[in-house]
């Protein structure tokens, strides 16, 4: 989706880059950016996606990496297992 119907989806649901921003507790700007595809953020992505009832990939099926399942349940586990790997 284009970044004015990003934001248009969002109204018509109620929501605003800014509401998203808070709640995640990010900046207003890396979520405009993630909304406009300047930056990538698969968390911001898919807050974006929930707030306009959408899947991820119809919003934004340029980028590859959100359609990418994370194996790891955690920051923490993905290390663990990394660490374990390059260890051996």
């Amino acid at each position: 989706m284009e970044f004015e119907d990003i934001k248009q989806a969002l109204r018509a649901n109620g929501c605003s880059i800014s509401i998203i921003a808070r709640v995640l507790k990010k900046s207003h700007s890396a979520v405009r950016q993630t909304a406009m595809g300047t930056h990538t953020s698969k968390e911001i992505a898919t807050a974006i996606a929930k707030a306009i009832n959408k899947p991820i990939d119809i919003v934004f099926p340029q980028i590859a990496f959100y359609r990418q399942e994370n194996k790891f349940q955690s920051k923490d586990a993905q290390e663990k297992y990394w660490q374990e790997q390059l260890a051996s």
